[in-house]
């Protein structure tokens, strides 16, 4: 599991990453 960066939002294991930052 990686840390979800700026870079990373669109990883499939943090689809709500843009919605919860």
């Amino acid at each position: 599991m990686h840390i979800p960066s700026p870079l990373k939002v669109h990883s499939p294991m943090f689809p709500d990453y843009r919605k919860n930052s």
